[in-house]
């Protein structure tokens, strides 16, 4: 055998070890600490046989993980519930994030009024039903630069 024939059966020996590994640590882990094991020996897998073969290897591991279940135990189950409370917290902590930009785009709108020394601009700001476009426009201000028509209508 070759240098090349050596290396591509150390690479299918490495993937099918860390494979196997996986599958292993997962299901022998506590249903709450599945998604922790799977995501773990991912990142381990990820290190080891590089980012082009690691979403085999994770896509090969889940599929086993499937075929391991019994009736009692489902591992993909545990690890897919991981997934999506993690998925949940991301989508909440977005919302969160927008929420508190646009009430500090409300308030940005109000001391760009005063900036740009504009009473009606400050009456629309203070409006609650206005605040729904107010807040938006001045997260906007605050973030990137306050647009043109804010300045033509209320400067």
């Amino acid at each position: 055998m070759d240098k090349n024939q050596i290396a591509m059966m150390m690479i299918l020996g490495v993937f099918a070890l860390t494979v196997l590994l996986t599958v292993w640590l997962t299901k022998r882990a506590k249903p709450e600490k599945r998604f922790f094991w799977f995501v773990g020996c991912s990142v381990v897998v990820t290190f080891l046989i590089g980012i082009i073969q690691a979403p085999i290897s994770i896509i090969v591991s889940l599929i086993l993980l499937a075929l391991v279940k019994s009736e009692n135990d489902k591992p993909l189950n545990d690890v897919g519930a991981g997934f999506l409370v993690v998925l949940g917290s991301g989508v909440q902590l977005a919302f969160f994030g927008l929420y508190m930009l646009f009430g500090i785009g409300g308030l940005y709108w109000l001391w760009l009024a005063i900036q740009l020394k504009s009473f009606l601009m400050f009456v629309v700001g203070i409006f609650p039903l206005s605040f729904f476009i107010t807040a938006p426009v001045g997260a906007y201000a605050l973030v990137f630069e306050t647009p043109n028509w804010v300045v033509n209508w209320f400067g």
